[in-house]
This record gives structure tokens, C-alpha cells and sequence, in this order.
């Protein structure tokens, strides 16, 4: 069974000692200060947040050992572990994950060794082990404040061991820093016959000072503002003993407090001493980082500019902040709107003068490396909704392809075959359907249908001209002035179903199972005529960047066409299904696809996120906002299992960009 209790620095240090008569160690850890940082934006050092520790009891099975997490561990932190084992000169076994920062030995009856990591989603316990099986003792130290990399700086050991001599001082040894600013720790382990007490060496705060069966931790702290030379400190004990390990290890502190982009290659950059104004490209997620545990707090009075519409998500909000609840060193933002908002960062030490951050999200320059003509609208209808546009520009790569192709077409006969010619036969039954649809022969629901009033030729009848069908015994493309085309006969070529699919033409997997309900496909197969009717081409459709469905477009969107006036189911005037191509003259006039799909998409983040308040966003973590984007773009594509991590991983590739610095 372990003994064990998390402890906070600030806490009356605990001693936990036995009075067995066996060797006893024991573990130390201790820090001092010597000065602070006058301003939130100021180079510090770092800062022990909080600790833990357990040991073996005497009833224990020794060579395991389960230490809880310190309190607070947030992604980012860094852990530092401290053991020490009654061994045979042999090493611990640290917990998974941690790097060696140094492991040293008291000849054959104690080992001690400290080891690090940065926190990245950490259990609620670690382990460690030793082999052959030791009692043990260990701690660990949660640390903000620290360099982003390098912040492991100068450490040493020193060891006593003698069966002929005893000692009263524990001396942790002196190291030479190269950096400023920085925290100093020092650990000692000792291992004595009797308890022991060790006094913290002078001008240092005690961690913690514990003491479980025949093991001794203590550890102890300072903080050096300036480079050079770190003299010894040493533990003083009584009664004496015989045995110990101390180590010296310096933790380089943060330079400044800094604002950076995740994701891109941006460098981070250091936050003026006064404040200054950030501006972040619009969909990006950003990082504000200082020197000391502080609270971030978004003034409520945003400015958003242009004006939203209240339906779009967050519409109050220009950027969120992540895991707002919590005080940190670091905190995780994302940019929804374009606008301005003030960041106050405060401290929770009083004596460190606050900071006001100005926040101006702006337009990206550019989303990715391969900017074209769509990258601004993709901006304004982020804005507009609150969708990032580096996500909109991935489904746009997922529907449309590398070159994100404005005339993108793709038929859809099963639809046709469900809703427009059958089921609802929407083609006959409901506005503006039976204005643009093609000329019918005779099927079992319908006798002969004549072609739509407002249809536009070649336009709306043209893009079927990709499919290849068989006349006359040949197999070759459909031209415009081909009549009656069915869906079989589509269908049989341009697909391998029924294996008959055209050399040199692509198999268009309608009859795949991410595309269609496995019964459907089975009646399709046993029973081909289902598909004799008219290809409805321009209608059951696809088109444009966003391969919006001319249905989809219909309702729920209630696109309203190249007018101004109502929706095409009311007013189905200039509503041709080839006005969903992403030209600029149809962009210009109301057409294409772009603002449809971000409105779908709107709808999807909020159907399928029905816990989430778009009014008042609070996201324990960033990964709570990515899952419920995931679960917006599976309702964009449902039947495709893998669509979702598809258009985020093209996200990647069009983070938002802009070409001067953060604080340019």
C-alpha cells in the first residue's frame, strides 16, 4: 500500500517519520528568492506551483511506487521528479515519458536521481521502480514560468558514503548558470538507521521535507536574477548519519512575456513593455504567455467590425479564450471575428503590476502558401459566421480538389431517384423545380414531362457532358442535344456496379457504401430499371467549390438565385442550377457556393452541438472546440466516415497568414 498526499509549496511542510530502527532516507526539496519581477511583461524566473510526494511503509511491497500528480497540471507545465531508493548502487526506473537529468549513487546503499518533462494530457499518477525491489520515496514539482526550450540549464550532484564517518551537513553542490533569471532546486536524499530531520539550507523555501520508513526527501528552492556562479547550500541534520545524495539543478525562466501563433512557422514575439496591440490573422489559434501565474480576462465590450448577424456562432465574441476558469503562465486563444477586444492579464502575485493587451484580429493576407482568387471570400464568410476560413478553404479542397475547381460537377442519381424523379418527384410537385428541369419520356410516375420554361442553354444542361454513355453501340460523352438520357444509363457506365464502367472514365462509387445504403444498392442490382427515367442532371447536382446539392441550396437554405427578391421556392425566377458555379459573374450577381455552404455549415455546428452556448463560449480546452467542429463537418458529408479528419488535416495547409509581424 503507498502512503501518499499532494501538497502545495505554500503548505506547512509535512514530516512523516518512523521510529523503526532501520536505515532510514529521506528526500528534501527546498527554494529561495532573491528578487521578483516588477511587471507581468518582465523577464522572471520561474515559479513552483505546487508538489506531491509518497513513500513506502514498512507493510509496503517494495520496488513500485505511485506518486499522485501535483494539483493544476496544465498542458505546457514542467514536471520534475526526485527519487530516492535504498538500493544496491543499481538505478530507478523513472515514470514513462521523463528525461534524465541526472541519477547518481552513495556507494552501494542509495540511489537518487532527478528527471523532467513537459506536461502534455498527464495521468492522475506516476510510477516508478526499482529492480531488484527497493523502498523508495519520491516527489514531483510543477513549474510554470519556464523557457519554451533550453529551460534544463547547469546542474550537479554530490554524494557522501562512508561506513566509517559520519556527517551532519547534506551539501547540495554549487553550479556555474550561463543564463539569467532562473529558479535553483535543490534536492537531498538521505539514508539513515535512525529518523532524520534536515533543516533548509539558508535564504531558501522549503517544497517539501518528508520522511516514509527508511527513506528522507527534501527539496528546497531559489531564484538568481543574474548569470554566474551558484554557490552550495547546504541541509544541516542532527543526529548524524551516513549516507546522501544532493542535487543542484537551475530551471531557466521565460525572457518576456510573448504572443504566438500555434501552428505555422510565426515566431512568438515578446509583449512591449507597455502592452501593445496584437494583431492576429482571423481563424488563427494563438497563445499569450508570461512570465508568472496570472488571470486572463477578455473585456465583454468587443468590438466587432463589420456587423455579424446574431445567428452566426460566438457573435459577441471577437476571440475565445481557452479554459477561461483557471488561472496560468499560458493561455490558448482563437480568433472568431474580426474586430478589436482588450486583454487584461493580472498576476496572482500582488506585488507583480498587471498588464493591459490590446487584441485586433484582422484579415489574413493569405490562407496558406497557395493563395487564390477565393481566399478573401473564404475570409468574409468566416467573419460572417464564425466558421475559420482555413476550414472552410479544407472543405473546399475535400469537394472540389487541389485547384479548388469553380465549375465542379457531380451528378447524383440516387437522389434523382429518390426525391426528384421519384419519392417526392419534386421535378412535377414543388417550385422552382419544374422550371429547370429537362424533358421526360413517359415513366411510372409521370407520363411525358415537358422541359422547364427557364432552363438555360447549354448552361444548365452542358456539365452532364463529363459522363460517358452508350448510342448506337458507341461509347462516348453526352451532348447537349442528346435526348431522354437515363439515370441507367448513366449509371452503368460511370460506375463499376454493374461492370460496364467506360475505359479511361473514372468509377464514380455511387453504388459505394459511404454514398448509398447498402439496400438501396442491392435493389438497384437485382432490379436495374429502377434507374429508367430521365436523368435529371440538372437538378439532382452537385456544383461549384463547396459542391453545394441544387436541393440543399433550395431549402433549407432558401437561396434566393441572382436576385435580391425572396427565396427560389417562393420567387423561382434566376434560380438556374448552373448559377452554383463559383464564376465571378455568378459570385457577383448572388450565385455560387461559398456563402451557402459556410450557412450550412452554421446549421450543422449548431444540430450537432446542442450543449455548446455560441453566446457565451467557455471550452474547458481547445480540443472540446475541435470536437465540435468535427461534428459540424460530419453533418456537411455524413455518409463519408473519414470526411471530417480529411478537411481538417487541408485546414492545416491554409492556416491564416499575415505577412507582418504580430506586433507590426
Amino acid at each position: 500500500m503507498d502512503r501518499r498526499a499532494p501538497r502545495s509549496p505554500d503548505d506547512k511542510p509535512s514530516r512523516f517519520v518512523t521510529d523503526l530502527g532501520v536505515v532510514v532516507p529521506l528526500l528534501i526539496c527546498t527554494l529561495a528568492l532573491f528578487s521578483m519581477p516588477l511587471s507581468v511583461a518582465s523577464a522572471a524566473p520561474p515559479v513552483v506551483q505546487s508538489s506531491s510526494f509518497a513513500g513506502n511503509l514498512p507493510e509496503d511491497i517494495p520496488g513500485s511506487l505511485t506518486v499522485p500528480a501535483p494539483a493544476g497540471i496544465a498542458n505546457g507545465d514542467l514536471l520534475i521528479f526526485h527519487a530516492v531508493a535504498a538500493s544496491d548502487g543499481l538505478p530507478i526506473t523513472p515514470p514513462t515519458g521523463t528525461t534524465l537529468i541526472n541519477q547518481s549513487f552513495a556507494g552501494d546503499v542509495l540511489s537518487a536521481g532527478v528527471w523532467y518533462k513537459i506536461a502534455l494530457n498527464e495521468p492522475a499518477n506516476y510510477t516508478f521502480t526499482t529492480e531488484p525491489p527497493q523502498r523508495m520515496i519520491a516527489g514531483v514539482l510543477r513549474i510554470t514560468g519556464h523557457k519554451a526550450s533550453g529551460f534544463i540549464g547547469a546542474n550537479g550532484v554530490m554524494f557522501f558514503s562512508t561506513g566509517g564517518l559520519d556527517t551532519a551537513i547534506v551539501t547540495a553542490p554549487s553550479i556555474v548558470e550561463s543564463d539569467t533569471n532562473f529558479l535553483v532546486l535543490r534536492f537531498a536524499g538521505v539514508r539513515e538507521e535512525d529518523p532524520v530531520d534536515l533543516t533548509t539550507p539558508s535564504g531558501h523555501i522549503e517544497v517539501y521535507n518528508v520522511q516514509f520508513a527508511h527513506n528522507k526527501l527534501a527539496s528546497a528552492r531559489t531564484t538568481q536574477a543574474s548569470s554566474g556562479s551558484v554557490p552550495s547550500a547546504d541541509f544541516t541534520t542532527t543526529p548524524l548519519f551516513l549516507h546522501y545524495v544532493a542535487h543542484t539543478v537551475s530551471i531557466r525562466g521565460s525572457d518576456a512575456a510573448r504572443v504566438g501563433l500555434l501552428g505555422g512557422n510565426e515566431p512568438p514575439e515578446d509583449i512591449p513593455p507597455g502592452g501593445g496591440t496584437a494583431r492576429i490573422p482571423l481563424g488563427r489559434v494563438f497563445f499569450v504567455d508570461v512570465p508568472v501565474e496570472s488571470t486572463f480576462t477578455l473585456d465583454e465590450d468587443a468590438m466587432i467590425a463589420p456587423a455579424i448577424p446574431a445567428a452566426a456562432l460566438f457573435p459577441s465574441n471577437v476571440v475565445i479564450e481557452f479554459d477561461r476558469a483557471s488561472a496560468s503562465s499560458m493561455k490558448l486563444f482563437q480568433a472568431v471575428h474580426v474586430g478589436t477586444v482588450t486583454l487584461n492579464i493580472v498576476p496572482t502575485n500582488p506585488s507583480v503590476s498587471p498588464l493591459a493587451l490590446q487584441i485586433e484580429v484582422t484579415r489574413p493576407d493569405r490562407l496558406g502558401n497557395a493563395p487564390n482568387q477565393f481566399d478573401a471570400l473564404f475570409v468574409e464568410a468566416a467573419h460572417r459566421t464564425g466558421v475559420p476560413p482555413q476550414i472552410l478553404k479544407g472543405v473546399s479542397r475535400r469537394e472540389s480538389g487541389p485547384n479548388l475547381n469553380p465549375l465542379a460537377y457531380r451528378y447524383e442519381p440516387l437522389q434523382d431517384l429518390q426525391v426528384i424523379s421519384g419519392g417526392k418527384n419534386l421535378r412535377v410537385t414543388e417550385l422552382p423545380y419544374p422550371l429547370y428541369r429537362l424533358a421526360t419520356t413517359a415513366d411510372t410516375r409521370n407520363a411525358a414531362l415537358g422541359e422547364g420554361a427557364n432552363i438555360k442553354k447549354p448552361d444548365d444542361i452542358s456539365p452532364r457532358s463529363i459522363y460517358c454513355i452508350s448510342r448506337d453501340g458507341v461509347l462516348r460523352n453526352i451532348f447537349n442535344d442528346d435526348q431522354f438520357v437515363s439515370a441507367l444509363e448513366i449509371f452503368q457506365r460511370n460506375d463499376s456496379l454493374f461492370g460496364l464502367l467506360c475505359p479511361g472514365f473514372r468509377d464514380q462509387r455511387w453504388s459505394d457504401p459511404e454514398n448509398a445504403s447498402p439496400n438501396v444498392i442491392a435493389q438497384i442490382r437485382n432490379t436495374p430499371s429502377l434507374l429508367e427515367f430521365t436523368a435529371q442532371t440538372p437538378l439532382a447536382a452537385s456544383y461549384g467549390i463547396m459542391q453545394m446539392t441544387y436541393i440543399r441550396a433550395i431549402r433549407p437554405l432558401q437561396w434566393k438565385g441572382t436576385k435580391t427578391s425572396g427565396p427560389c421556392f417562393r420567387f423561382p425566377e434566376k434560380c438556374n442550377p448552373s448559377f452554383l458555379f463559383d464564376t465571378d459573374e455568378n459570385i457577383a450577381a448572388g450565385g455560387g457556393t461559398l456563402a451557402l455552404a459556410s450557412d450550412n455549415l452554421l446549421i450543422g455546428f449548431m444540430t450537432r452541438n446542442p450543449g455548446i452556448s455560441t453566446t457565451d463560449p467557455n471550452f474547458g480546452d481547445k480540443s472540446l472546440l475541435d470536437a465540435a467542429f468535427r461534428n459540424m463537418l460530419r453533418s456537411y458529408n455524413p455518409g463519408k466516415t473519414t470526411y471530417a479528419a480529411e478537411v481538417l488535416g487541408f485546414s492545416q495547409e491554409f492556416l491564416p497568414v499575415r505577412e507582418a509581424g504580430i506586433f507590426q
